[in-house]
């Protein structure tokens, strides 16, 4: 189980080195997910804007409000949003579930 984030999906993040970190942990989950199949499952979480130390003050930004406002769920990510999926895919409902990179970000990817 990797946590991934959506600054390494499609959008990107500053600083840079924080996108492509993120990016090599879901190119590295779907490698893990065909190479390694016979031993384990790999799937990855890829948070959004979540209500973290990190993005303390953030969200009152102008850029932090610009964003949130584009939220389709209209509100940040709290940290048991993210807890859920990784339970989920953690768990046997989630058996035949490998090589995944579940977003949780309120739909925000999808809306941009």
């Amino acid at each position: 189980m990797n946590v991934s984030s959506v600054a390494g999906t499609r959008l990107g993040a500053s600083p840079g080195w924080y996108a492509s970190g993120k990016g090599a942990i879901a190119a590295y989950t779907r490698y893990l997910a065909v190479q390694q199949a016979a031993r384990i499952r790999a799937n990855a979480v890829a948070p959004g804007l979540i209500e973290t130390p990190r993005m303390e003050g953030f969200i009152e930004s102008d850029i932090g409000r610009r964003i949130q406002a584009r939220v389709p769920l209209g509100r940040m990510g709290r940290p048991e949003d993210v807890a859920w999926a990784i339970l989920f895919l953690l768990s046997p409902k989630a058996a035949y579930v490998s090589g995944a990179l579940l977003q949780v970000d309120g739909a925000w990817t999808l809306a941009q």
